[in-house]
């Protein structure tokens, strides 16, 4: 369900006011056609003086493509997040005192499994209402950030409108590139970059270059695990009703990749795509991915396979399924944008050998 939106006249009101108040406070960037020259940087600073660095311009994406570009002005000092995984990337940079809301949040269960960040994600107020999406501009702008940051990809229909946010408030917008890449995904090297851009943003390059080192001899460890492995053949269980599995454009597909399988529907142009059950069938996975922690509708457990078996003829015959060749891997770690990506390659790499490979 989604918030009707304000009148335009009420809205206008709200966000005029906001966007004054976000100017005196020094708190604003903007986007610039490609091309373009980057205005020049504001006076105002913040905890961070603004002269810690120029105007920075990075690539920024609509939908599926790296076709805008964003200049951010001054290192922001108030930042808004959409999600929690977001949120944790920013906390892992050292910034979490800098995050004054956030829309989604984890579950009290997914805290549990989740629990290096915890404790900071905890004191993260939270303005979802568990209902409404995309987040209503006007409730970020309340917040009074500098900038929003998220995992989600912006200026594509029931998302964010990042042009709108930055031009009717002057809230700049991160939105992570990843799968803005075009083509199959195998490497972090994407990822990679984004988490060297938060370094420029937030001005703090260090940091993320830690992160990348960490995460880089995760991916190291995992490759030492499968090196000279038969590369198994995974299907990953999505969907209760039409199965959906990971295709090959986003960073499950690259985690299957790294960590030493073969996705079997790699060949779909989507991050997760719809097939059909007798595509399942006929690509027989040796391996059954039990994605769990996907939400209601994409229950990944053996229990929820079973009922899928019963109800689809020749499941029971695809290898995977007649083995119980099966590796459970959570959606917050391995199904979407995570601080945790690296360590999912190792989780992944290390069941597969455990349940065997191939054959």
């Amino acid at each position: 369900m989604t918030r009707p939106a304000l009148p335009r006249a009420a809205l206008s009101a709200v966000l005029t006011t906001l966007a004054l108040t976000l100017a005196a406070c020094g708190g604003s960037t903007s986007t610039v056609a490609p091309g373009s020259a980057a205005p020049a940087a504001s006076s105002a600073g913040g905890a961070t003086a603004a002269g810690a660095r120029g105007p920075l311009t990075l690539d920024q994406c609509t939908g599926e493509k790296l076709d805008r570009k964003a200049t951010y002005d001054t290192v922001p000092q108030k930042i808004f997040t959409l999600d929690p995984q977001s949120a944790e990337f920013l906390i892992a940079l050292g910034l979490g005192d800098r995050i004054v809301g956030t829309w989604g949040k984890y579950s009290d269960d997914e805290l549990a499994k989740l629990p290096q960040y915890a404790e900071q994600l905890k004191k993260i107020k939270s303005y979802d209402d568990g209902k409404t999406w995309p987040p209503p501009i006007e409730t970020i702008a309340s917040t009074a950030p500098d900038i929003v940051v998220t995992t989600y990809r912006l200026n594509i229909p029931n998302y964010l409108d990042a042009t709108r946010l930055e031009k009717d408030t002057g809230i700049d917008a991160y939105s992570f590139t990843t799968y803005c890449t075009g083509g199959v995904l195998r490497s972090f090297d994407p990822l990679f970059t984004d988490i060297g851009n938060l370094g420029k943003i937030f001005d703090v390059t260090p940091a993320a270059d830690a992160l990348v080192t960490t995460m880089k001899g995760q991916l190291d460890e995992a490759g030492k695990l499968t090196a000279g492995k038969p590369r198994a053949k995974v299907w990953q269980y999505a969907g209760e009703e039409v199965p959906y599995p990971v295709g090959g454009t986003g960073i499950p597909n690259a985690i299957m990749y790294l960590a030493g399988a073969d996705n079997v529907f790699e060949d779909v142009d989507a991050v997760y795509g719809e097939v059909s059950w007798e595509q399942v069938v006929q690509r027989n996975a040796d391996v059954i991915w039990l994605q769990t922690d996907a939400g209601p509708g994409f229950v990944q457990t053996e229990d929820a396979l079973k009922v899928a078996v019963d109800k689809h003829k020749g499941l029971s015959g695809v290898t995977g399924v007649a083995k119980k060749r099966y590796v459970v891997v959570p959606y917050t770690t391995a199904g979407t944008l995570s601080v945790h990506n690296a360590e999912a390659v190792l989780e992944f790499a290390k069941k597969l050998q455990e349940v065997g490979s191939a054959g």
